[in-house]
């Protein structure tokens, strides 16, 4: 189903208008960080309201200045020394434009345009001497970027027999003006980005008292750009490395394009250094560069992918392939087909998607054959796909037909292959989750996971050269089902367990509904639960996906004694249900979507003011049979429902 936007009105307003009762508590997605608390010790992923996927996080303040390198100072040139004319001036003659304009050990941006040539050249002689090298001898606009090493005055120098041209726009202005960037002896900030010359084994540029005080353990995201070639950049604080989220130092060849790395400071120091290393035997550019801390990580994931808003909740899963939106990362290989990398908008909403091309009628397909399963394990590969000329694509594990799975990107249906078929999700603008879940039977080498350019039969051969698609946004977790995507740029990621505890709404604990419009993630065959507790799972009413297929139970527990269980298997977890359960001596019941599912007439209820917790686990503070699924609604009502406000509240 594609995404739509927008909340829908909800079925339980017109229950409550009929009947005349309000719930004491209603699930708000404008407070719900503060009603809940959420705990998720890394990043993650959503769907947001527009169909864009996007991290979730709440990030500090921009600690870097001028990241981008475009600030320039205020103009050095005079009225009166905008233009300049030399004429017929004899070889290796001084033209003196304007003196003492600039500092010994700054940067400067100098630009100049040349006019009415007739013969010679120039070239810049201070405040640094570019060389005979570097002189000019046409018509146009030139622009160096230098440190004044020698002089504090601008002098540009014939060079040639006789020059005559004229000069006019000349300006210079210092680069950097507040000395945000403190530069190394290979590096310099020109043409708006940080160059690193490759000249230096090891240099860096920093700037000072960017970083927290005390930030040794502070988690940190930076984002940046590299421009030019792939080349070795490390990140430190003072002289210790960064780590990443597995504990690796922060030392790596980062391929051109944008990148994004979270960030552990080892070291208490507060300034902020970007190494270049001669690893890659190559220097090259960065831009935008971004530091932000990481403040907290309990804000909750609002998640549209449904098309209307609900909260998500996930257990704990690793992306394990390193490169998952660039298919020329160093784990991709091809056979029969041609890769360009950012040709097209990704469901992330930025140009970064990749073309594949198939170049012949073979086995056409690209394959990360670095990944290491344990034979036997389930795993699930996950894609982001598009149409481009051709209509299908084709995933699996090691070219197995018992592993495989094609999708038809023209309709959005699932093909099989020896009876064995994926899932294919619609995420708009032509853009389809293809996922294909295996059990492995290879532990490494060969084609681990492959996306191959098909034809309708599924076999990867696209049936003639130069058919296409694009792709983006590749997972591999050891899961039986796909979750949110989890970006990886070099190196694993792990999303961590995420919990959702702590609401503490007025509860008549004598009577009441409980009522959720919730889906499961997957029919994985555990307990996953919502609860009214008194923080203990010896008073509780329970609301839950039960360990057995599609299984959705719920009962009342006094004492330590379980009353009122009421369950039924003739509903699809996976899909949305609206499911209330009422608790009220001798007048139990459970409805879901409109239709009553059993009652009881237990005449044990709970003694007032019992029920005090509301949270998504069992109801104790133990982090066990946690609820992971999406929430579009939540309510407690402290009076107890008729059977027709039941029906109403729960009608689809």
């Amino acid at each position: 189903m594609a995404i739509g936007f927008g909340i829908a009105s909800r079925n339980w307003w017109r229950a409550q208008i009929k009947g005349g009762l309000f719930p004491s508590f209603s699930l708000n997605f404008d407070t719900i960080g503060t009603d809940f608390t959420f705990t998720r010790n890394s990043f993650a992923t959503r769907v947001n309201e527009n169909g864009l996927i996007e991290t979730v996080t709440d990030l500090g303040s921009e600690l870097i200045q001028n990241g981008n390198f475009e600030e320039l100072g205020s103009e050095l040139i005079t009225s009166g020394n905008e233009t300049a004319d030399i004429v017929s001036i004899a070889d290796n003659q001084n033209v003196l434009i304007q003196t003492s304009i600039v500092t010994i050990g700054k940067t400067y941006q100098i630009d100049f345009e040349i006019y009415d040539y007739v013969e010679g050249s120039i070239f810049l002689l201070r405040p640094n001497d570019l060389g005979v090298g570097s002189a000019v001898s046409a018509n146009g606009t030139y622009t160096y970027t230098v440190v004044a090493d020698a002089s504090t005055s601008l002098i540009f120098r014939t060079d040639g027999v006789s020059t005559t041209l004229k000069l006019r726009g000349i300006s210079v202005k210092q680069v950097d003006p507040n000395d945000e960037w403190s530069l190394g002896s290979d590096w310099v900030i020109q043409d708006n980005k940080l160059t690193y010359g490759g000249n230096t084994s090891t240099d860096y540029t920093r700037q000072l008292g960017a970083l927290t005080n005390n930030s040794v353990g502070k988690e940190y995201i930076i984002n940046f750009e590299v421009l030019d070639s792939a080349f070795t950049i490390g990140f430190t604080s003072s002289s210790s490395f960064f780590d990443d989220e597995n504990g690796n130092i922060i030392k790596s060849e980062f391929n051109v394009g944008a990148h994004t790395i979270k960030a552990f400071s080892t070291n208490s120091a507060t300034d902020f250094r970007i190494y270049g290393y001669t690893d890659s035997g190559n220097g090259g550019s960065i831009d935008n560069v971004s530091v932000q801390e990481v403040l907290e990580d309990d804000v909750p994931r609002i998640d549209y992918s449904t098309g209307e808003a609900a909260f998500l909740l996930e257990p704990i899963s690793t992306n394990f392939i390193d490169y998952s939106e660039d298919i020329e990362g160093s784990n991709w290989t091809t056979s029969g087909i041609a890769t360009t990398t950012d040709v097209t908008t990704s469901p992330d909403g930025t140009q970064n998607a990749d073309l594949i091309d198939s170049v012949s009628n073979g086995s056409c397909f690209i394959s990360d054959s670095t990944l290491t399963f344990t034979i036997g394990n389930t795993y699930t590969f996950s894609v982001f796909a598009k149409k481009g000329n051709n209509d299908w694509i084709r995933t699996a594990h090691v070219s197995s037909a018992t592993n495989a799975s094609w999708f038809d990107l023209e309709n959005g249906v699932v093909g099989t292959v020896n009876g064995v078929s994926g899932t294919i999700e619609d995420f708009g603008n032509g853009w389809y989750k293809c996922t294909n879940t295996f059990v492995a039977t290879q532990a490494t080498g060969g084609n681990q996971v492959f996306i191959g350019i098909c034809d309708a039969n599924g076999s990867t051969d696209a049936g003639a050269s130069g058919q296409n698609d694009y792709v983006w946004g590749m997972q591999v977790e050891e899961l039986s089902y796909a979750t949110s995507y989890i970006p990886t740029s070099g190196t694993t990621v792990t999303r961590a367990q995420e919990s959702c505890i702590d609401a503490t709404p007025t509860i008549n604990s004598e009577e009441g509904v409980l009522y959720a419009e919730i889906s499961a993630l997957a029919d994985t065959g555990t307990r996953r639960c919502i609860s009214l507790s008194n923080g203990s799972t010896s008073n509780r009413v329970m609301l839950r996906y039960d360990s057995v297929s599609n299984r959705i139970q719920c009962f009342a527990q006094i004492g330590g004694t379980v009353y009122a269980d009421i369950s039924t298997t003739s509903y699809d977890t996976t899909d949305v249900n609206k499911i209330a359960y009422r608790y009220k001596s001798g007048e139990y019941a459970l409805y879901i979507n409109g239709v009553e599912q059993g009652t009881s007439t237990d005449a044990t209820i709970f003694a007032q003011d019992t029920l005090t917790e509301l949270s998504f686990r069992r109801g104790d503070n133990n982090a066990n049979q946690d609820f992971y699924g999406r929430t579009k609604d939540l309510k407690i009502y402290d009076k107890a429902l008729t059977d027709d406000e039941l029906i109403n509240l729960t009608t689809i």
